[in-house]
């Protein structure tokens, strides 16, 4: 249980950072409004997984782009 818990905590931070990421390159409002619906539900699932690995919940004040997928890979 661990190892799957810890995997869906790593692919919950990157969809959380590359829904952020998007956020700053995204132009269309329809589009912008849903990655910005979308992002803090990541992080809710980011910070329930936490807890369930005994970690501290929400482990960053602010939350970060890094290991966000670039938008290259749109497509791919």
């Amino acid at each position: 249980m661990g190892g799957l818990a810890k995997l869906a905590l790593q692919l919950e931070n990157v969809a959380a950072a590359t829904y952020l990421n998007g956020i700053g390159v995204i132009s269309n409002p329809k589009a912008l409004a849903t990655a910005a619906s979308i992002q803090p539900v990541e992080m809710q699932h980011a910070a329930i997984l936490n807890f369930v690995l005994g970690q501290y919940p929400v482990p960053d004040t602010f939350a970060k782009t890094d290991g966000a997928r670039p938008p290259s890979d749109i497509g791919s």
